[in-house]
């Protein structure tokens, strides 16, 4: 039996010769590729090592809070010498690039004199993007281009958090030697060769005597690796960051080594595989019955445990055997406690454990780290981190896991991981590495979760910040009613100061007039209800009497017993003032003295009433003073104001007492006739005021000619309320406009030219708006009180063929009519955000644009999403979008106000109220919505500085607002004696003639120029 095996030993013997020749080849050749893995990771670690330092150190100066305030206050020379000081630390002389940003631009460096980069400098500052990690630029210089590789740092504002500026940094890699020696430590024999997407950069480093063939050979070779002649030759990717980039190393070496290797490994091989073979051949027979049974045992057994399974050895009779079983299942036994033990450990733990690859995939984690992601763990497993949380979140523990991958622990690292937005949390991470074979293979992260810890902060902080701040006097007792705690706004309100009230009781601390009788009965309700708030009069420090809105809460303990109690009070004598002003505002017209739309509407209502019940008629005349606009354009709005108030006193008149006479708005006026006896009586009054108008009116010494158009409707025929009276009489008066202006025009039931006229309109606006003659002028807006450029308001015109600049008064009513004025102010609210973009990219980046909305297009429902839409496309910051509305849009539809308003201010913008105090007035709107800036009308502003009833109408309005926290504009500024007058009483910004006209966006960008360079000439003459 034994010779017919030999045939079987013979041939084994054959295929393993054969099987040994593969292996040897495969041995060799892993041998060398080992040998050049082996170089590329210590060229790696190299490398990894010497762009962490530089990494440190320029975070370490980015993070420098004396440099961010250098470059707010744009003191160049002073951050030259704090980046020379960095340059004196060690690492800083390895840095050729170093180079500062301010708002997008350059600013100054500490580039290497060695380089020709300043032609360069605005392709290497614009080329990178802000917290991005190290990247590769080719630079176009001369004699020849530049490779480099650059990291950007922002620079952050430690007071506001915003970033002021870029630091940039980076080395060039053409020749440069000390890169190349800091990558040749740990290596020899190796030459090698930096690559930069497929072309070499800088020299051969340790090349020794390598012929030129060889290495131009390997440059040129497609083959990852191979032989030349007598050399291996390799190329391998270096990493940037953990990332593969296009940086790659080309190493070769010697092969004689290998190949004298090789031959004694032949000759060896061969030796011991026969002799091998002999006593294996002799052995065989002797232990394949002995140790068959017990390896088989053994083998199961070993192979059940490799697969988790449950096993238990079996023994034989051979004793090793026996021992090397029990052994193993001794082993497997404490190996699978102790892994159970880490696993409890590790799934138990309170604080987040996330383990983490070199390429920052996801490894393991635990349960308390699971809420950060909100899914499923299976779905986490082997996905990058940056898939699950934005940039932002990431930014901190990304430095920190750099460092890490170095070999160093990093801990105390805040970051702010969450699965929402919407819902922060802040953890407090430890990251250390993980070494399989002195080599990081792994980060872990384990963050402890501080959320109620920092909410706790700032809830303390911000109470503090509150109570501090508040313009509201807080005053607190404790349970025997004595005297804790009063805040500034205490001593501001009432003059008294704490160590003047100290000890007293709540009577001494308030001082509230007739304090016994009011003040038990404040006590008997805050002990029944808990609280007390109302209206009350107190008395200050000198003894002036105030109104005051005073609340006092009784706190308990969780014993349910008073610990304290909070008295919170303020001076509303303001508001009471501005409520009496304002009540006279709501009815009658400031300018003319005649009645309001708001009085107008209740006295027509009465007289409907009465000629309801008495059987009587009336006749509506709506009056307009014709080409109005074009004399309020050319003289100026102060000598319109003296014609409307003179044409105001011609039509009362011929008006009686009975009638009802009012200012519609502009240079309307309606004219309500009572118990009128026929159609030829209110003909009759209405041409009685056209021939008044026939003479001229005498305004700042010039005869003004002006007429005027009316249009007539009768109570009961052409209407039997106020809106159908006031639509056919102001269908009338376009009649008589349409015909030539300077007469009366009766209602006509027949509709048929007026439509046609309305068509015509429509189709004459939808050209213009398709054709683009429609244009924005701007406005500019001033700070009052410093001359500053605050916004502009963008006001449309039509730049009709043939005419001319057509202004808004002559084309927005009829837009109104007509129905195009909702796409056209959805053209001038696109226009205007479009421009306010390109001064921003332009560089002007805080100017803020108002722009007016029509009432139709403030009802649309779609108005805060076609805003968002055009927000998000040009991304903009809604607070410098203003949007400007009057009162009457308010009041009309109050739902539909509130809803609109509602989505509005959830985008954050903010309103100003056009007009102010010409219209519907009420205070309720402005608590009740996000009203930012009220804007004075100019009928107050034009006699404000002659007229003390204006300067005391206009204070009122400026307090009222101030007071509610509303900034105040005013318009028509068209004399210095205004501008005075209005910065006098704390106007805070204003426009008008006297500042600047409105202008096309070309002259209004010079205007920023202009601006921008006074900012610019004022700080450094401050500095």
């Amino acid at each position: 039996m034994l010779m017919a095996l030999l045939p079987a030993f013979f041939l084994l013997a054959i295929a393993l010769l054969a099987l040994t020749y593969r292996s040897a080849s495969r041995v060799i050749d892993e041998g060398m590729q080992s040998q050049f893995q082996q170089v590329r990771n210590r060229l790696q670690l190299n490398l990894d090592g010497y762009l962490n330092d530089l990494s440190t150190l320029l975070l370490t100066t980015a993070e420098h809070p004396r440099l961010a305030s250098l470059m707010s206050t744009n003191d160049d020379t002073a951050a030259s010498q704090l980046l020379q000081d960095m340059l004196q630390k060690q690492g800083g002389e390895n840095l050729d690039i170093l180079t500062l940003t301010r708002q997008g631009q350059y600013w100054t460096d500490l580039n290497s004199p060695f380089y020709s980069l300043t032609q360069s400098l605005g392709r290497l500052t614009n080329s990178f993007p802000m917290y991005d990690r190290w990247s590769w630029l080719e630079l176009e210089t001369t004699p020849m281009p530049l490779n480099v590789l650059v990291h950007r740092y922002p620079i952050l504002s430690p007071l506001s958090g915003q970033v002021v500026g870029s630091l940039l940094g980076g080395l060039v890699l053409n020749d440069n030697l000390t890169l190349l020696n800091l990558l040749d430590q740990g290596i020899e024999n190796f030459s090698f060769q930096l690559i930069l997407q497929g072309k070499p950069v800088g020299p051969w480093y340790n090349d020794g005597a390598l012929p030129t063939t060889v290495r131009a050979s390997a440059l040129a070779s497609r083959l990852p690796s191979g032989q030349i002649q007598d050399y291996y030759f390799s190329r391998h990717s270096l990493r940037l960051d953990g990332e593969q980039k296009q940086l790659q190393v080309l190493l070769l070496t010697d092969n004689k080594a290998f190949q004298q290797l090789q031959q004694a490994y032949w000759n060896n091989t061969l030796l011991a595989l026969l002799l091998v073979l002999i006593a294996a051949l002799a052995l065989a027979l002797y232990t394949l019955k002995l140790i068959s049974s017990p390896l088989a045992k053994l083998t199961d057994f070993a192979e059940r445990v490799s697969s988790d399974q449950q096993a238990a050895f079996k023994p034989g009779h051979i004793k090793e055997f026996n021992f090397l079983g029990r052994s193993l299942e001794q082993m497997v036994e404490g190996l699978q406690h102790k892994k159970q033990d880490l696993a409890n450990l590790f799934n138990t733990a309170n604080s987040a454990t996330i383990i983490l690859d070199n390429n920052e995939r996801i490894l393991a984690l635990n349960p308390a780290a699971m809420p950060l992601f909100g899914q499923a763990k299976e779905m986490i497993i082997g996905t990058e981190l940056a898939q699950h949380f934005s940039t932002e979140q990431l930014y901190p523990l990304q430095q920190a896991i750099c460092r890490a991958r170095t070999g160093h622990k990093v801990s105390d690292v805040e970051a702010r991981l969450a699965p929402s937005q919407e819902h922060p949390r802040h953890q407090l991470w430890t990251l250390a590495p993980i070494f399989e074979n002195e080599v990081v293979t792994a980060v872990q992260a384990q963050g402890q979760d501080i959320t109620r810890l920092k909410q706790a902060e700032a809830s303390l902080y911000l109470n503090g910040l509150v109570l501090k701040n508040i313009l509201e006097a807080v005053v607190i007792f404790d349970h025997s009613l004595r005297l804790t705690y009063v805040n500034h706004a205490y001593t501001n309100i009432t003059g008294y100061t704490l160590a003047e009230i100290a000890g007293k009781s709540p009577s001494g601390v308030l001082h509230i007039e007739n304090q016994a009788q009011e003040l038990q009965l404040l006590w008997q309700t805050v002990h029944a209800a808990g609280y007390w708030q109302g209206e009350i009069s107190g008395h200050r420090k000198n003894g002036k009497r105030y109104p005051l809105w005073l609340s006092v809460t009784a706190l308990r303990n969780n014993n349910d017993e008073i610990s304290h109690y909070v008295a919170v009070f303020s001076d509303i004598s303001m508001l009471k003032d501005s409520q009496s002003q304002l009540q006279k505002m709501a009815h009658y017209d400031l300018l003319t003295g005649l009645a309001n739309r708001n009085l107008f509407s209740k006295r027509l209502v009465q007289y409907l009433g009465q000629a309801e019940q008495q059987g009587n008629s009336l006749a509506m005349l709506f009056i307009d003073l014709d080409r109005f606009k074009q004399i309020n354009d050319s003289l100026g709005h102060q000598a319109g104001d003296e014609l409307l108030k003179a044409a105001a006193q011609r039509i009362q008149g011929h008006s009686r007492k009975e009638d009802i006479l009012c200012r519609f708005g502009g240079d309307e006026f309606i004219l309500v006739i009572t118990n009128t006896l026929s159609l030829q009586q209110a003909r009759g009054a209405a041409q009685r005021i056209i021939d008044a108008f026939a003479s001229p009116i005498r305004v700042r010494g010039q005869n003004l000619y002006i007429s005027v158009s009316i249009g007539l409707a009768l109570y009961p025929q052409h209407g039997m309320d106020e809106a159908a009276l006031m639509q056919n009489a102001d269908i009338a008066l376009y009649q008589a406009k349409e015909k030539g202006r300077n007469q009366v025009q009766l209602f006509d039931a027949e509709m048929n030219t007026r439509a046609i006229s309305l068509v015509k309109i429509e189709n004459e606006l939808r050209y213009a708006l398709e054709q683009n003659q429609m244009e924005l002028h701007y406005q500019p807006q001033f700070s009052l009180q410093d001359g500053r450029l605050a916004g502009v308001e963008a006001l449309v015109r039509w730049n009709k063929p043939g005419v001319g600049l057509v202004y808004p008064g002559d084309f927005i009513p009829l837009a109104e009519k007509s129905g195009i004025i909702v796409p056209l102010g959805n053209w001038i609210l696109e226009t205007a955000c479009r421009q306010l973009h390109a001064w921003q990219w332009a560089g002007f980046y805080n100017i803020r644009m108002a722009v007016n909305l029509s009432a139709p297009q403030f009802r649309q429902f779609s108005l805060a999403g076609n805003i968002a839409d055009i927000l998000r496309e040009l991304a903009l910051n809604p607070d410098l979008l203003e949007l400007e509305i009057t009162e009457s849009m308010l009041m009309e539809d109050m739902d539909i106000a509130i809803t609109t308003m509602t989505e509005l201010n959830r985008l954050g913008m903010h309103l100003a109220i056009d007009d102010f105090g010409t219209g519907y007035s009420s205070l309720a709107y402005l608590k009740n919505f996000p009203v930012r800036r009220l804007k004075i009308d100019k009928s107050f502003v034009k006699d404000l500085a002659s007229k003390s009833g204006d300067a005391v109408i206009v204070s009122s309005i400026i307090n009222l607002a101030h007071n509610m926290g509303i900034a105040v504009i005013a318009e028509g500024i068209e004399y210095e004696s205004q501008h005075q007058r209005l910065r006098q009483l704390g106007c805070d910004e204003g426009q008008g003639y006297y500042l600047a006209r409105p202008m096309p966006a070309t002259e209004m960008e010079k205007l920023l120029q202009q601006e921008s360079s006074r900012l610019l000439t004022g700080k450094e003459q401050r500095q």
